[in-house]
């Protein structure tokens, strides 16, 4: 069973599509795709990046390592 999961911010929409059962390429994929700004030009066209599940942990990695976050 496939399952969604979204998260969108003022200027990203993010979302997780996993399926456990299926075993091919490109079930699991995460995808960023931009929103535009209050102000932002009417012909304004969004970008998309979609990335496999693998690709999503390696940005994931490197961005724990590269930001300073204190918690």
């Amino acid at each position: 069973m496939q399952s969604v999961e979204n998260k969108k911010t003022q200027r990203l929409n993010l979302t997780v599509t996993s399926d456990p059962v299926a075993k091919q390429a490109g079930c699991n994929s995460f995808t960023i795709e931009t929103r535009p700004s209050p102000g932002d030009d009417y012909r304004y066209t969004g970008n998309k990046i979609v990335m496999t599940h693998k690709e999503a942990v390696a940005v994931a990695t490197f961005l724990n390592e590269s930001l300073d976050l204190v918690e």
